[in-house]
């Protein structure tokens, strides 16, 4: 184990933790960046921009983290990766807030550029799942399917709170902050009890357009 500082080289394949008022934020050359907020597990394990080939992977498994991505999803929209214990996150060109706690995941689109996308497939069931707009999440409660979810205005603060949580590394109870944001989508769709095309219904994606096959 070694404590990074300010500019310290990260490998891939290293193991980054932070401790329960740690934070920790990585900058890819292509600009791709992955910070962690307290309390958090993350491992990037592939990260190749070359002429012919261009490729991002990481796991989340514990914590807060924000990811935005960088220059290699222009050279290869499919080409960035990253999987949790619950899901597999295919991401073109955005940002997004992961919360891994307790067994339940939330992720949030906090911005994306024209044509981008996240792709989510959930691991439980198999399903994929689609968010194109900032201001919505997947919600992945434990033992539950996942389901897409407009952010209330309720949900939106919340989610704020996890991403200045994350940037400060002041985040005092992440198992919480999970559970209020799935209360309050509880309350936006029902816990999912709405029709398939209702609101908190999955979007289907188009065949072929997405990163993890």
């Amino acid at each position: 184990q070694a404590v990074l500082n300010v500019k310290s080289d990260v490998q891939v394949k290293d193991t980054l933790k932070t401790d329960a008022k740690g934070k920790l934020e990585v900058r890819l050359n292509d600009g791709t960046v992955v910070a962690l907020g307290p309390s958090s597990d993350a491992t990037v394990s592939e990260f190749i921009i070359t002429d012919t080939k261009n490729s991002f992977k990481a796991s989340i498994t514990k914590g807060a983290a924000r990811v935005v991505t960088g220059d290699l999803v222009k050279r290869n929209p499919n080409g960035f990766k990253i999987t949790t214990p619950r899901s597999t996150v295919g991401i073109r060109g955005t940002e997004v807030v992961f919360v891994v706690q307790g067994g339940n995941e939330i992720f949030s689109v906090t911005n994306i550029g024209a044509g981008s996308y996240v792709s989510v497939v959930d691991n439980m069931n198999g399903k994929r799942h689609r968010l194109d707009d900032p201001g919505q999440s997947l919600i992945s409660p434990r033992n539950t399917p996942a389901r897409v979810v407009k952010n209330s205005a309720a949900m939106q603060r919340l989610i704020n709170t996890i991403s200045q949580g994350i940037n400060s590394g002041n985040m005092q109870d992440i198992e919480k902050n999970v559970k209020d944001v799935i209360s309050e989508a509880n309350k936006v769709d029902g816990g999912g009890s709405q029709s398939r095309g209702g609101q908190g219904g999955a979007q289907p994606e188009k065949k072929n357009d997405g990163p993890l096959g």
